[in-house]
């Protein structure tokens, strides 16, 4: 990353990054001098079964990219990073290089795939959540998808019965996934 994207917020600074960067076609980065300054702002190709950046500065980057890049810079080193991003970031084969461009920095602790309805009513994307720790060594991976976020479409309460006390319950995958990342992280530190 260049120096003066560097200058605007120290990096190695931060014992944990939670972003939620904007993201979409619609609104790319093409400011040449401000993808310049990252390597995920290049173009990138394959040699050796590996993706290399090349000297040549993409015509545009999705925001949510360029952060990827950003976050784990402001990290110190064994820190963490938890970050929304499309899903299709971590799976569309053109995207590989972004891929690699993680595991080259970061230890992938988690990735959680949230459900279509988790932006609901302002947006219908696809999400997931990665959780990264930077310079790290990388271990087992926590996966899961959640099938419900507690709300529908339109932002109102889901419920379902509890089997065990057969009572009424919020309907929230989101947050069980979460107490149960959440105990697993105790018992890792």
């Amino acid at each position: 990353m260049a120096p003066e994207t560097q200058e605007q917020i120290a990096c190695g600074q931060f014992d944990l990054v939670l972003a939620n960067p904007p993201f979409g076609a619609a609104i790319p980065i093409t400011d040449p001098a401000r993808l310049r300054q990252y390597r995920l702002g290049r173009r990138w190709q394959q040699w050796n079964h590996h993706w290399q950046p090349t000297d040549a500065i993409q015509k545009r980057q999705q925001p949510q990219i360029l952060f990827l890049e950003r976050c784990p810079g402001l990290l110190r080193d064994r820190s963490r990073l938890g970050l929304l991003l499309p899903d299709g970031n971590l799976s569309n084969p053109a995207d590989r290089y972004i891929r690699e461009y993680i595991a080259e920095k970061a230890a992938i602790l988690g990735a959680v795939g949230l459900p279509p309805e988790i932006f609901q009513p302002y947006a219908s994307i696809k999400t997931s959540a990665l959780f990264l720790e930077k310079n790290g060594a990388q271990r087992s991976i926590f996966m899961a998808v959640a099938s419900t976020a507690g709300r529908d479409k339109k932002g109102r309460p889901l419920y379902r019965m509890d089997p065990v006390t057969d009572r009424e319950i919020r309907d929230d995958a989101v947050a069980e996934i979460a107490r149960v990342a959440r105990n697993l992280t105790r018992q890792e530190g």
